[in-house]
């Protein structure tokens, strides 16, 4: 029972910083239609599924989540956007993200 509740209390600590930490990247992750989604926020359904943190300044991959088949999934379909699509989406998300304190 005690080691329950070090763990417990281990696994808070560590979302309390992964939340704080989070207020200043993308979350990148396969969406329902199965194209990859990159948005400022994690919906709690793609937990399991896997996905990647994203720094919003360099685009590069800061973290790797490994969904419960401990691989990403394989996105199915290709958006195909032009170099000012992506900049002009990624620029809206992030006056979506919460300012840095």
């Amino acid at each position: 029972m005690m080691n329950t509740r070090i763990v417990l209390a281990a696994a808070m600590c560590l979302l309390a910083a992964s939340a704080a930490a989070a207020e200043d990247v993308l979350y990148r992750f396969v969406g329902t239609d199965g194209c990859y989604e990159i948005t400022n926020g994690l919906p709690a359904e793609q937990i399991p599924a896997g996905y990647q943190i994203i720094d919003p300044e360099s685009g590069k991959v800061l973290e790797t989540h490994y969904g419960e088949q401990e691989t990403l999934p394989t996105a199915t379909c290709v958006h195909r956007k032009s170099v000012a699509e992506l900049e002009r989406e990624i620029s809206e998300a992030r006056k979506k993200s919460p300012a840095a304190p």
